[in-house]
């Protein structure tokens, strides 16, 4: 009788690695079969966790900077692997951590930590569906439940009719957060086929639709995210591909800000702002542009002394331009931002007022990542920014941005 054929697994995990052998462990023991390759989307504090208590690497704790305690640094894969496996040699562990600025994202917290996860996700499920790929179980039994949602819409997307999604159960909550990895045969008396339920998730498999569209075989290999996908979706949901430019429109004459979405031949939508807020989307883009594409603007260079009288005359020139008078000669018209809860108030005023337009909270949102110092990106490149103004004469030659153009006649 032919063994039965291997497969690859996957899963979300944090603090808890229990859940890797107690999945694997009810894999094989209704499929009889073993994992080729173990993989592990995690976080820079989920990863350490499972070195120590599954691994048994002798890692620090994130938290505390210090070694786990003995008790819980102990390498049970080895013996899982041959025990319950029957591997003479342990199955190969990867781990997959997102990354912002090439430091590891520690947590998800915020909204971009979420995006960057997600992406892990995708980019991961996508490369291990592939047509000569093994068959891929996936787990979300792990992490937070946002990791496990996006497995799951990774599975959706990519899954092939080989794939299977689980969740395991526990039945005796008493075991559950302790030193239980998986039964053993000192568990008999706890009948040991009844300790763990293996469940068979149903997703929708949208994979077959997705190519008969054309989204996923006209996705290059490196825009396989969760971004690229929605992008690609963006004909059926919002016209995200058929914005050409944005125009910042600034309107002093009658006290007004907006973002229009410029497509080939007409104004897509638009977006109201104020003038605190017109300035903050503005200074946000310029520092975009100043840094690679693919990184994320570290918040101290919001507030940074050397930077806080050049940031200060951007938002002073926006609002300017939509209509602002100074309550003194040369006063500032904002609060300068001198802290990190300057930015963080300036940006949470700003997304407010995206919620109510669709294409601007797709693509003009400011998402902010759990990293140290914490760090800003948009959800995806920009097209072309121009600026607008009733007056743009204002500030001929004295223009205090340099990747946003001077404005032009409105």
């Amino acid at each position: 009788m032919a063994a039965p054929r291997p497969y690859n697994f996957v899963a979300v995990v944090g603090m808890s690695p229990a859940i890797i052998t107690e999945t694997i462990f009810e894999i094989h023991n209704q499929k009889g079969t073993v994992p080729r390759i173990v993989h592990l989307i995690t976080t820079g504090h989920g990863a350490p966790f499972v070195r120590a208590k599954l691994l048994g690497e002798d890692v620090n704790n994130p938290f505390s900077q210090k070694p786990f305690p003995d008790t819980e640094v102990k390498d049970r894969w080895t013996p899982f692997c041959a025990d319950v496996l029957g591997r003479s040699k342990p199955v190969e562990v990867r781990f997959h951590v997102p990354e912002v600025n090439g430091r590891p994202l520690d947590d998800v917290r915020e909204k971009g930590d979420d995006t960057q996860f997600a992406n892990q996700c995708y980019e991961l499920v996508e490369e291990l569906t592939r047509p000569d790929a093994l068959p891929l179980i996936g787990s979300i039994a792990g992490g937070r439940k946002t990791m496990g949602a996006h497995l799951m819409t990774a599975f959706s997307v990519f899954a092939r009719r080989t794939d299977m999604l689980t969740h395991v159960l526990v039945h005796d909550p008493d075991l559950e957060g302790g030193g239980f990895f998986y039964p053993t045969p000192e568990d008999h008396g706890r009948k040991m086929h009844r300790m763990l339920d293996l469940v068979d998730i149903q997703f929708p498999p949208v994979r077959e639709l997705l190519q008969e569209k054309g989204v996923l075989d006209t996705r290059p290999d490196d825009r396989r995210s969760l971004e690229a996908i929605l992008s690609a979706l963006t004909p059926y949901i919002h016209p995200v591909d058929a914005v050409k430019r944005i125009d910042l429109v600034l309107d002093a004459s009658a006290g007004t800000a907006r973002v229009d979405f410029v497509g080939e031949n007409e104004t897509l939508d638009t977006l109201s702002l104020t003038a605190a807020t017109a300035a903050t989307f503005a200074v946000f883009a310029e520092h975009c542009a100043e840094i690679s594409s693919d990184e994320a603007v570290p918040a101290p260079r919001f507030y940074d002394a050397n930077r806080r009288s050049a940031i200060s005359a951007q938002r002073d020139a926006i609002g300017l331009l939509c209509g602002e008078r100074r309550t003194a000669s040369n006063a500032p018209l904002f609060k300068a931002w001198t802290e990190a809860d300057d930015v963080s108030k300036a940006i949470s005023s700003y997304r407010q007022r995206l919620q109510d337009v669709p294409l601007a909270t797709r693509m003009l949102d400011i998402e902010r990542h759990t990293t140290n110092p914490s760090s800003y990106d948009w959800p995806a490149p920009l097209p072309p920014i121009r600026v607008r103004a009733a007056y743009p004469d204002a500030y001929e030659g004295t223009w205090p941005f340099d990747a946003l153009n001077e404005p032009v006649q409105l």
